[in-house]
C-alpha cells in the first residue's frame, strides 16, 4: 500500500520545487515538533505532573488481565452442543 503511493507520488516530487518542499517539510515539523519541548516545559515547572510510568503499567496489566478474565468467562459458557456445531464437528 504504501509502496504504490510512492510510486504513485514519487514522481511529481521531482516536479516540485525544492523551496516549496523545505518550506512545507520545515513549517510541519515546527507546528508538530514544539508540542514536545512545551510538554517538557510545563513538567518541568510543576504545571503538568510528571508521567509515573510504574503506575501507567499498573493500570495496563490490570486492564489487559480484567479483559482477559471477561473473555475467558465469557467462552466458558459456551453449551458444548454450540460449542461442536461452532467447529463444524456436527
Amino acid at each position: 500500500m504504501v509502496a504504490a503511493r510512492v510510486a504513485a507520488l514519487g514522481p511529481s516530487l521531482g516536479l516540485t520545487p525544492l523551496a516549496v518542499l523545505r518550506v512545507t517539510i520545515s513549517v510541519l515539523f515546527i507546528l508538530f515538533g514544539l508540542r514536545w519541548p512545551r510538554k517538557a516545559i510545563l513538567r518541568a515547572a510543576g504545571i503538568i505532573p510528571l508521567r509515573d510510568e510504574a503506575d501507567a503499567y499498573g493500570n495496563e496489566v490490570r486492564a489487559f488481565t480484567r479483559k482477559r478474565s471477561m473473555i475467558y468467562t465469557q467462552i466458558n459458557h459456551v453449551p458444548p452442543a454450540l460449542d461442536c456445531r461452532l467447529t463444524g464437528l456436527l
